[in-house]
């Protein structure tokens, strides 16, 4: 198994043979206190203003990429994001019915499971993986330790992004064929969640002439994934 430094190296060889580029005094740091980071290295030295990462969009990941391509959404996303395989096509009714947001998870989920056959996998990889969910966010703690934060406005909000991430698996579930209970899990769900909710970034901030955009929804209902951040 590759040790996590030689997993950055490989997402940054991968960051860069798509066109993309980390300032050459930038390093991706890991230890224990901030985990996975930008840090300039020793001797290194940043311009004032100075790019510290450009990235092509056909790196991204997002609800854009569910549905790049599909004979069934009308709306064409922006022609440098990437469009999945035939075979990796959701069905047009789950495209047609479940919120952006949630078809980005979805997405993700997909290209976790199918693992190196994934574009993105150099980049998924890197990422906590979903059996360390327990130490993303509290929505994603055992029941256990949130009865510790009894009492508070986060025990609400908890209980709240839990009914709602339930109710959203539940019926996105609904529209897929039988074939996708049993990889796409709930928890699997949870862990997509986490994993945007703590990386992501809103379109309207990081599509290029976002406003003329031809989408099938508005511009910041969805959210996207840009490695390695």
């Amino acid at each position: 198994m590759a040790s996590l430094a030689e997993r950055y190296q490989a997402l940054l060889q991968w960051v860069e043979a798509a066109g993309g580029r980390l300032h050459p005094a930038v390093e991706i740091y890991h230890d224990e206190v901030t985990k996975g980071s930008f840090r300039v290295k020793e001797a290194g030295e940043l311009e004032t203003d100075g790019d510290i990462v450009s990235l092509p969009l056909s790196c991204s990941l997002s609800f854009l990429n569910a549905v790049a391509g599909h004979p069934s959404v009308a709306a064409a996303p922006p022609l440098e994001v990437l469009a999945p395989r035939d075979e990796t096509y959701f069905p047009a009714e789950f495209l047609s019915h479940a919120p952006p947001h949630v078809i980005g998870r979805f997405f993700l989920m997909q290209e976790y499971l199918r693992r190196e056959n994934s574009f993105w996998w150099p980049y998924i990889r890197t990422l906590p993986p979903p059996e360390h969910i327990a130490g993303m966010l509290p929505v994603a703690w055992p029941t256990g330790d949130v009865e510790f934060l009894r009492g508070t406005n986060a025990y609400v909000a908890v209980q709240e992004i839990r009914s709602a991430l339930k109710k959203e698996y539940k019926q996105a579930m609904k529209l897929l064929p039988e074939r996708f209970q049993y990889e796409y899990t709930r928890p699997l769900y949870y862990w997509a969640y986490c994993i945007f909710t703590t990386r992501s970034f809103r379109p309207s901030l990081v599509l290029p002439d976002a406003a003329s955009l031809s989408l099938p929804c508005k511009i910041d209902d969805f959210s996207i994934l840009l490695p390695p951040i």
